[in-house]
């Protein structure tokens, strides 16, 4: 029985969960009472952690109003919304709808009012152009009717294929417009998928309808999700239309229009139906599926936006690119379609790995899964700790030259026997919140209960032997001593275990104190000590902080500046623990972490993990990413409700309490969706990570193949197919509008030059490069956008006064300099 996604999500789910736990035993327990509540607490070390980083006071200049679409399909009756965003000199934007002036070229084919909202009379052409201050922007609007064009009515019409995943059919509902509409049992991300061979575009096409019924209790989360072949080419969140799921015992017609997908122009060959979350929901019923056929040809001109003009300047900011950031996460149950690439390393690691017996081949899932302890592989395997899991993805890494960061526990419990075994028994400690027969599947065990009352609270008192035994670190060196014996020197990276601080809320069962200062530092001094003196060439990463709260405050204190804090010098938790380690170094010659290792997520709302392509999340995705260098940028979603300014701050951190101590991100998440979105973010990610001097970063979730995603990691390791890949020294490289477009560089030993180039708007634009070394000659181009995967796009000649190129919309472009 796979329990892939449940594990996956649970190191994202844990820190959540946690800390709002943790900010909750002082404001509700909730997200809303952090932002609003704490303040003052969250502010506690502002003024130690900004030392260095403040913040520029001259005042920003007005770039460019940019509008939120600048194409759109609209029918008689039909009503539609703009925004028209104001874009600053210093990265930041300011919504200012509702302050520009709004006007149409034929009110009375369209009108719009004071705040953007839009009305069509008539069929015709429209252009509607917002103004604020010095800015302004146009966009063309054509009202056109529209015909039916059957997709399914009783069965798929004759042009459509059925490439649906999906269980069980449910029974036909009563007063079904058909006697037998389409169902799908809703769990797991099932879908309906309507495809046909040919092609259809926006010049022939508005939008689609169709009938839903959400069974007799309803609640269904859904999306629609616009295809070309296997690529997503634009999605509707039916959130936004029923935030509390479908509706119950009736038929609801929908009717969506692509002006809503906030693009001007795109091609498709179908449509996915699917639901949202893997818990098993009610069936859902579908019937009576039309595209919306355009009477007239559409014919939209392509807008045309501002330059953006991109500035290099070699001999600034030099930092050397580490293949260390082009990491992932090991995957304990590999997902079906990942990819093969030969990532430069990989982490062993996760809340699972926490309480991994390597002896026994045995991992404790803790609240990831019902705290059951589950053998790697069946039978007895009488030649144990030989051959282990843990075994095989050193040797497959070995063999493909993939280095290893091994998580090593240190929270002093692991799995007692290979017997399946839970640390809830319900029959022993009575009923809970729920059980692991929750989700309704085969084989599942109604005694493994979740170690939480129906109030939310924990079940306490319970037995950790239930379970697993005490280790300490002989365990962990006679690991080390293992792999020596069978690898050799292969594996020298080690991380103290992951996320101490969330012991509390993912390993209650056998760690239900809260984790202090103390603690970590404890097992840190033992442990790391044991590990150099069994391999003197070890690295040691520490102490592996879940988040932003852990980056300041022990679990003891919660997410706020209390008595553990107190009690160590009132240093912030991470800037206390460095300088321990700088400490001990100069007292013994020893340097017991090497590497600052934290967990990144951002906190803007749903990014991290979600599959949304939508183009509100797309864009949310971008604006997270500034979460990482800006000194200015606080998400207006985020509980945290000021500047996160990631990366400097930790240079910051590091620079003040242990010089030297390299950064690594071991776990992140721009976004797990298969669309040009999360790919993109991740790319951008990628060369933010280069620039600001991280050593290693390492994803956390499936990379599919054949996907942007992919094409995120190939665009730096293997970007022409051929085995080329970015190499050298990061420098100096602006954007007039990062809004629009991302720009890096990054200069090779033997002299080449690799521009990266990443539009993130929703139309084209043109970038023009300057800079001091000579442009001339004939740059190589490769990129990846929406529907097309990596590969070779031309060239593109330069001179030596500058380049200039023209950036499809939602696309990522490497130019490669001779």
């Amino acid at each position: 029985m796979k329990r892939r996604t449940h594990i996956k999500l649970c190191s994202f789910l844990a820190i959540f969960t946690a800390a709002v736990a943790i900010i909750g035993s002082g404001a509700g327990g909730s997200e809303a009472a952090v932002a609003s509540n704490h303040p003052a607490e969250l502010a506690v070390y502002a003024d130690r952690t900004n030392d260095g980083l403040e913040n520029d006071t001259a005042a920003p200049t007005l770039l460019e109003g940019v509008l939120s679409q600048y194409g759109m399909v609209l029918a008689p009756g039909d009503t539609s919304r703009l925004f028209y965003e104001a874009r600053y000199s210093d990265g930041t934007a300011q919504d200012v709808t509702a302050e520009a002036q709004w006007t149409s070229s034929n009110p009375a084919i369209v009108s719009i009012d004071s705040n953007g909202a839009l009305v069509a009379h008539h069929s015709g052409h429209v252009q509607i152009t917002a103004r604020y201050e010095s800015s302004s922007s146009s966009m063309d609007v054509q009202v056109t009717e529209y015909k039916k064009e059957s997709v399914f009515a009783e069965a798929r019409s004759a042009s459509y294929s059925d490439w649906s995943w999906s269980g069980d059919n449910a029974a036909p509902v009563s007063a079904s417009p058909r006697e037998k509409p389409l169902s799908f049992m809703a769990k797991g991300f099932e879908a309906i998928w309507f495809h046909r061979d040919t092609l259809m575009d926006l010049t022939h096409y508005y939008g689609v309808t169709f009938k839903l019924h959400g069974g007799t209790a309803g609640g269904q989360k859904l999306r629609v999700t616009m295809m070309q072949g296997r690529n997503i080419t634009g999605e509707f969140n039916l959130d936004e239309v029923w935030p509390n799921g479908l509706p119950a015992d009736k038929w609801t017609d929908v009717r969506l229009i692509f002006a809503g997908l906030g693009v001007s122009s795109m091609a498709f060959d179908g449509m996915v139906v699917s639901v949202r979350g893997e818990h098993r929901q009610e069936p859902v019923y579908m019937d009576d599926v039309n595209w919306l056929k355009t009477t007239d040809t559409v014919k939209l001109p392509e807008p045309e936006l501002p330059v953006v003009h991109v500035s290099i300047d070699t001999s600034a900011d030099r930092r050397a690119l580490s293949d260390g950031i082009f990491g992932v996460n090991f995957e304990d149950i590999p997902s079906k379609g990942a990819s093969t690439i030969n990532f430069p390393i990989k982490r062993w690691g996760g809340n699972v790995m926490t309480r991994y017996n390597w002896q026994l081949d045995t991992a404790n899932r803790g609240a990831d899964w019902y705290f059951l302890s589950i053998p790697s592989s069946p039978g007895t395997m009488s030649q144990l700790p030989n051959g282990s899991l843990s075994d095989q993805f050193v040797a497959a890494s070995k063999n493909s030259g993939t280095d290893v960061l091994l998580q090593v526990p240190t929270i002093g419990w692991t799995p007692k026997s290979r017997d399946i075994a839970w640390s809830f028994s319900v029959g022993k400690y009575g009923a809970q919140a729920g059980n692991e027969c929750d989700h309704g599947e085969v084989g599942c065990r109604s005694d493994a209960g979740t170690g939480k009352l129906a109030n939310g609270s924990y079940v306490t008192d319970n037995d950790p032997t239930d379970t697993s035994k005490r280790v300490g670190t002989e365990f962990v060196t006679s690991w080390i001593r293992h792999l020596k014996q069978d690898f050799g020197s292969f594996v020298h990276k080690y991380a103290l275990d992951n996320e101490p601080m969330l012991w509390p809320h993912s390993h209650w069962d056998v760690h239900p104190q809260m984790t202090t200062y103390d603690e970590v530092w404890s097992y840190t001094t033992e442990y790391a000590k044991a590990i150099k003196e069994t391999d003197p060439g070890a690295e040691i990463f520490g102490p592996v902080s879940w988040g932003w709260c852990e980056y300041f405050y022990s679990a003891k204190d919660g997410c706020s500046a209390g008595p553990d804090m107190e009690a160590h010098e009132g240093k912030p938790y991470l800037e206390w623990y460095l300088s321990k380690v700088n400490a001990y170094k100069r007292q013994t010659g020893i340097t017991l972490v090497d590497v600052l290792d934290i967990h990144y997520y951002p906190a803007e709302n749903n990014v991290p993990f979600s599959s949304d392509e939508s183009a509100a999340m797309t864009k949310r995705r971008f604006h997270s990413l500034k979460s990482l260098y800006d000194p200015n940028f606080a998400d207006a979603s985020s509980w945290i409700q000021e500047p996160v300014k990631l990366l400097p701050r930790m240079h910051d951190i590091i620079e003040r309490s242990a010089p030297g101590t390299k950064l690594s991100i071991s776990e992140y998440n721009f976004g797990d969706g298969t669309g040009i979105g999360s790919g993109l973010a991740q790319a951008e990610a990628l060369a933010i990570f280069a620039r600001e001097g991280v050593d290693y970063a390492m994803r956390w979730g499936t990379v599919p193949a054949a996907s942007p995603l992919e094409d995120a990691f190939k665009l730096f390791l293997n970007y022409d197919g051929a085995g080329s890949r970015i190499q050298g020294n990061v420098v100096s490289t602006t954007s007039s509008n990062v809004d629009a477009v991302g720009a890096y560089t990054i200069m090779s030993k033997d002299g080449r030059a690799f521009v990266l180039l990443f539009n993130k708007d929703t139309e084209a634009r043109t970038a023009s490069l300057s800079a001091d070394l000579n442009l001339s000659g004939t740059a190589r181009i490769y990129r990846f956008d929406a529907i097309h995967r990596l590969a070779a796009a031309g060239t593109q000649e330069g001179s030596p006064a500058g380049l200039e190129l023209r950036l499809p919309a939602k696309s990522a472009t490497l130019i490669v300099l001779p």
